[in-house]
């Protein structure tokens, strides 16, 4: 892998190339996005995050296109700096952006509560790719290199690949409005934040909101496994069923009757009633 004064050098040469007027391009592309769950980041983030960055405080808005399910990270300057479907692996979230040929760009970025590290642009994190390309360290993956590196997914490398690329960067203080963080689902149509969940609610693997629920119900799961669900009402009768795959599922109560109703997953030993008025 790149070593410290090869990344040095790199970052040197990137800041470079504006001023003499060269806008290079990466190389790097895959064939496919690293395939995992996808993710709305703004529920991990809310829909604006802000980041320290030496003596200055960098704001960054997100934007979740619910039919391309593609995320944008946009500094407040207006420029877009990651843009892609995020799957989380390994503790990290990587942007799969699709490409116009059909190949993908990936990224990575780590979020803790109170950290984040790689935000410093897809180009940069490209361009790592490719020095790791160029010095033969990524062989295994490599499809073509006439023109561009065209590189598959190998699971243990390309975990191997993404976490040493965030190790050339430096951990940056994260800031996140803890009152709209998780929760822009929760805010009524007056702006009123309803059925906020409790410290004993943020342990469970399942949770539901809104609860009681009118029309959509939003199912939540906090691990990244599947899981087979069961919706009852209190006669037994089964009136939802299916698999939980995304971090958030929306269900359709809208023609239930009102009353009380249980769900189930075959996978934990959970239980969550849920009212529908």
């Amino acid at each position: 892998m790149l070593k410290p004064v090869q990344f040095i050098l790199l970052l040197l040469v990137f800041s470079l190339l504006p001023s003499c007027g060269v806008q290079e391009e990466p190389r790097s592309e895959f064939t496919t996005p690293f395939k995992r769950h996808k993710i709305d980041l703004s529920y991990r983030l809310g829909d604006t995050f802000s980041v320290l960055r030496g003596k200055d405080t960098v704001v960054y808005n997100l934007h979740y296109n619910r039919k391309t399910r593609i995320n944008y990270i946009i500094r407040d300057d207006n420029d877009t700096i990651f843009q892609g479907i995020v799957t989380k692996h390994r503790g990290m979230y990587l942007l799969n952006r699709p490409l116009p040929n059909g190949r993908y760009r990936i990224s990575a970025l780590k979020f803790t509560d109170s950290t984040v590290v790689g935000l410093e642009t897809e180009y940069l994190q490209a361009f790592i790719i490719d020095g790791e390309v160029a010095q033969g360290n990524l062989t295994p993956m490599i499809v073509d290199t006439s023109k561009k590196y065209v590189l598959e997914i190998d699971r243990k490398l390309g975990t191997e690949l993404f976490e040493n690329l965030l190790h050339h960067f430096n951990e940056e203080k994260l800031i996140i409005d803890r009152d709209f963080y998780k929760h822009v689902d929760l805010i009524n149509s007056a702006g009123q934040i309803v059925n906020m969940p409790t410290a004993e609610d943020s342990k469970k693997t399942l949770q539901v909101y809104p609860n009681p629920v009118e029309m959509i119900l939003t199912v939540v799961k906090s691990s990244e496994q599947d899981y087979n669900y069961r919706i009852i009402d209190l006669a037994g009768k089964e009136v939802h069923a299916g698999i939980l795959t995304e971090d958030k599922t929306e269900l359709d109560f809208t023609r239930l009757p009102a009353g009380e109703y249980i769900l189930t997953a075959k996978e934990t030993r959970e239980s969550v009633k849920i009212i529908k008025k």
